[in-house]
C-alpha cells in the first residue's frame, strides 16, 4: 500500500479540525470533489497555488501543506519577499507574454513564439532565465484555470505528477495540461475537458512547469 505523503496528511488534519468535508474544500477552493481527493490522497501533487487556497480556506499557514522542495517558494509569496536562490526583480523588470494561437485544426493548439507584450516579474521567478507568462486559452483547464488567466512559467523546473504544465510538440503544437508523468516513452498528460491524452517521448519539443497564475491585470 502506498503511503500518503506528509503534505497530504497536514491537509486531511487541518481540513477534519475544521469540520469541512471533502465537497465542501473543493467547492471553496474551486475544484472538483474528485481532483480535491486525488490531492488528499496524494496521487497529485500539491502546488503552491493550492497550497495557497488551502491556507486561506483553512487559516493555516500554506506551507503546511507542501512538500519540502516547494514551501520556500510559497514562504516567499505570502511574505511579499524573493524566493531563495534568486536575486530580487528590479522594479521595472518584466518577462515576456505568450499566447496560443488556433489554426483551425482539431487536437492541441498551436503556441504562438511571438511575444504579445511584458510581464512584471514575480518575485518567485526573478532571475530564471526564459521565464513567460502564457495566456490561457481556453476552458480546457477549468476550474483549476481560466479562459484569460496569465500562466506563470518556469521552463527549468522539473515538473512532478499533478503539476499543471506547458507542452510544446516538434510539429509546433502546444497546450496546457496537467503532468501525468513519463512512461513507455511517453508523455502522460490530462486535461478536465478531454481527460487523459499520450504522447510519444520523440514528438514532444519541451514540458514548462507553471508555478503560478493570476487574472490579467
Amino acid at each position: 500500500m502506498t503511503s500518503i505523503p506528509r503534505e497530504a496528511v497536514e491537509l486531511i488534519a487541518a481540513r477534519k479540525e475544521k469540520g469541512l468535508t471533502q465537497v465542501e474544500m473543493a467547492r471553496a477552493t474551486d475544484t472538483t470533489q474528485s481532483n480535491y481527493a486525488k490531492m488528499e490522497r496524494g496521487e497529485r501533487r500539491i502546488s503552491p497555488e493550492w497550497a495557497t487556497k488551502f491556507g486561506k480556506v483553512l487559516g493555516k499557514d500554506p506551507a503546511l501543506f507542501l512538500a519540502k522542495e516547494d514551501r520556500e517558494i510559497v514562504n516567499a509569496i505570502t511574505q511579499g519577499r524573493e524566493a531563495p536562490t534568486q536575486v530580487p526583480a528590479p522594479a521595472d523588470s518584466t518577462i515576456p507574454v505568450r499566447t496560443f494561437a488556433y489554426r483551425g485544426k482539431p487536437g492541441p493548439v498551436l503556441l504562438d513564439s511571438d511575444h504579445a507584450g511584458a510581464y512584471p516579474t514575480p518575485h518567485y521567478l526573478a532571475g530564471v532565465k526564459d521565464a513567460y507568462v502564457l495566456v490561457m486559452p481556453d476552458d480546457s483547464m477549468m476550474p483549476r484555470y481560466r479562459p484569460g488567466q496569465h500562466l506563470h512559467v518556469n521552463p527549468r523546473r522539473t515538473a512532478a505528477p499533478g503539476a499543471a504544465v506547458v507542452v510544446m510538440l516538434k510539429d509546433g503544437a502546444g497546450m496546457v495540461a496537467e503532468f501525468g508523468g513519463w512512461a513507455n516513452g511517453s508523455l502522460l498528460l490530462s486535461t478536465y475537458t478531454e481527460g487523459e491524452r499520450e504522447f510519444a517521448a520523440d514528438d514532444v519539443e519541451a514540458v514548462h512547469l507553471v508555478v503560478g497564475s493570476q487574472e490579467a491585470l
